[in-house]
C-alpha cells in the first residue's frame, strides 16, 4: 500500500513538472511573437514617418514652384519615391499646360485693339491688357482709384456701372483727351464677382461722325443758296447788258445787285472744300526735312516771332501724303503767328517723336494768347472763327485731313507742366 501511494505520487510530481514546462515554453513563445510584433509596427511607424515627411515635402515644393525636387528611385523606399515623382512629373506638366495656357490667352488679351480690364469687388485690378493701359494713359493700374487722375468721378462711375451698362467719358491724360466707351460684364471666378471693363476711344468715330453730320449739311445750304443765287445773278446780269437805256438809279441797282451775287458765288464756293474728302496719296518721308521746309516758310510770313525746330529725331520717318500733312502743318502755323502777333518774346515750335506703340506725332506749340475753354469747343467747328478776316475753314478742313490719313487733330488740355497751346497730330 505504501508503496501504491509512492508510486502515485511520484506520478503527480511528474506530471506537475511537465505542465510547468509547458507553461513555461508558451510563455517564452508568447514573448518573442509579441517582440516580432512590435519590432515590425516601430518599422512601419518610422516608414511611415519617412513617406510622410517626404510627401509633406514634395507639397511644399509644390507650393513653391519648385519643380526641381526629385527622389532617389533606388534603396529601400524606391517604389514610394518612384511614384511621388511620377506625382511631381504630372503636376509639373499640368502646371506647363496651365501657364502655357495663360501665355495664348494674354497674346490674345494683348493683341485686341480694346482695352480690358478686370475688377473685383474691392476695386483691385484682378488683370488687365496693354491697350487699357494705353487708352488710360497710365503706366501701372493696380486700383481703380489711380483712374481719379483722369476724371475725378471716374472710379465712382465704374463701381455704380451694372452688367451691361455702357457709359461715354472724356479723361484728360498726360498727353492727350479722349473720349471713351465704357461697357462692363460681371462674371465669377473662384466663386467671386468680377466686373469686366471693355474700353474703347470713340473719339476718332465721333469727329468723322461730326464731319460728315456738317459735310451733309454745308451740301445742302450750297445747293440752296446756289439755286437762289444763280436766278439773281443771271437776270441781273441780262438786265445790265440789253441795249436799252435803264435810269440811273435803277442800273445802280442792277449793278450792285450782280456785284454782290457774284461775291456771295465765291464766297459760297470758297467752302465747297469742306465737304469733299480729301484722298491722301501716302508715301515714306522723312519728318526733320519736312519741319525744315514749314520752319523756313513760316520765317517768310512773320520776322517778329521766333519760329524753330523742338525734338525731332533726324531718323524719324513717317508714312502719310506730304503735301496734305504741310496744308495742315501751315494752317497749325498760321493761326500759331496769329496768336503771338504783338507779344513780346513771341515763339513757335514743331517737335515730332514716336511713342512705344510707334505713333508718329507733330505738335504745334506757341506762348500767344490762350484758347479759352469755351472756345476750344468749338474751333473745330466749320465757319467759326475769332479772327476777323477768318473763314472758319482751316481748322475743320485739317481735321478732315487727319481723319483721312487715319490720325487726329486735338488741341491739348492746358497743365501746370504745360501752358503753351498746343495742337497735335497723331498718327497711328
Amino acid at each position: 500500500m505504501a508503496a501504491f501511494l509512492s508510486y502515485i505520487l511520484l506520478v503527480a510530481v511528474g506530471a506537475t513538472s511537465i505542465g510547468i514546462g509547458i507553461c513555461t515554453l508558451s510563455a517564452v513563445k508568447i514573448g518573442f511573437g509579441t517582440i516580432i510584433l512590435l519590432i515590425g509596427a516601430a518599422m512601419l511607424i518610422k516608414s511611415y514617418r519617412y513617406n510622410d515627411n517626404k510627401i509633406r515635402f514634395l507639397f511644399e515644393a509644390i507650393k513653391n514652384d519648385d519643380m526641381s525636387i526629385k527622389f532617389h528611385d533606388n534603396g529601400q523606399h524606391r517604389s514610394v519615391n518612384r511614384y511621388l515623382n511620377e506625382i511631381k512629373s504630372i503636376l509639373a506638366a499640368e502646371k506647363n499646360k496651365t501657364a502655357s495656357k495663360e501665355r495664348y490667352y494674354e497674346m490674345i488679351l494683348n493683341s485686341i485693339k480694346s482695352g480690358v480690364i478686370v475688377v473685383d469687388d474691392r476695386g483691385m485690378v484682378y488683370q488687365h491688357n496693354k491697350r487699357a493701359l494705353q487708352l488710360f494713359d497710365i503706366e501701372v493700374l493696380t486700383h481703380i482709384n489711380q483712374l481719379s487722375r483722369l476724371s475725378d468721378n471716374l472710379p465712382a462711375l465704374m463701381r455704380e456701372m451694372m452688367s451691361g451698362d455702357r457709359q461715354q467719358i472724356s479723361v484728360s491724360g498726360v498727353n492727350d483727351v479722349s473720349n471713351l466707351l465704357l461697357e462692363l460684364s460681371v462674371i465669377k471666378i473662384h466663386n467671386e464677382n468680377m466686373r469686366l471693363f471693355v474700353i474703347n476711344d470713340i473719339g476718332r468715330e465721333l469727329n468723322e461722325r461730326e464731319v460728315i453730320a456738317w459735310q451733309k449739311l454745308i451740301r445742302v445750304l450750297i445747293h440752296e443758296i446756289m439755286n437762289a443765287l444763280t436766278p439773281i445773278t443771271s437776270i441781273s446780269q441780262t438786265l445790265l447788258s440789253i441795249d436799252k437805256p435803264l435810269p440811273d438809279d435803277i442800273r445802280n441797282a442792277l449793278n450792285s445787285i450782280n456785284i454782290t451775287s457774284h461775291g456771295l458765288i465765291r464766297f459760297v464756293e470758297s467752302y465747297r472744300a469742306i465737304t469733299h474728302r480729301p484722298d491722301p496719296n501716302p508715301i515714306i518721308f522723312y519728318v526733320h526735312p519736312f519741319l525744315e521746309r514749314m520752319v523756313a516758310f513760316a520765317k517768310t510770313k512773320s520776322e517778329n516771332v521766333d519760329i524753330s525746330i523742338g525734338c525731332c529725331d533726324c531718323d524719324l520717318m513717317l508714312y502719310a501724303d506730304e503735301s496734305l500733312i504741310g496744308q495742315v502743318v501751315t494752317n497749325l502755323i498760321n493761326n500759331a503767328i496769329d496768336a503771338t502777333e504783338g507779344i513780346t518774346g513771341g515763339k513757335i515750335t514743331l517737335s515730332a517723336y514716336c511713342d512705344d506703340g510707334d505713333h508718329v506725332y507733330i505738335e504745334v506749340a506757341n506762348n500767344g494768347n490762350k484758347i479759352s475753354a469755351e472756345l476750344a469747343e468749338q474751333i473745330f467747328v466749320p465757319f467759326f472763327t475769332t479772327r476777323t478776316d477768318g473763314n472758319g475753314v482751316g481748322l475743320s478742313v485739317s481735321r478732315q485731313i487727319m481723319s483721312a490719313s487715319g490720325g487726329t487733330l486735338t488741341l491739348l488740355p492746358y497743365t501746370h507742366q504745360q501752358n503753351n497751346t498746343v495742337f497735335r497730330l497723331k498718327f497711328d
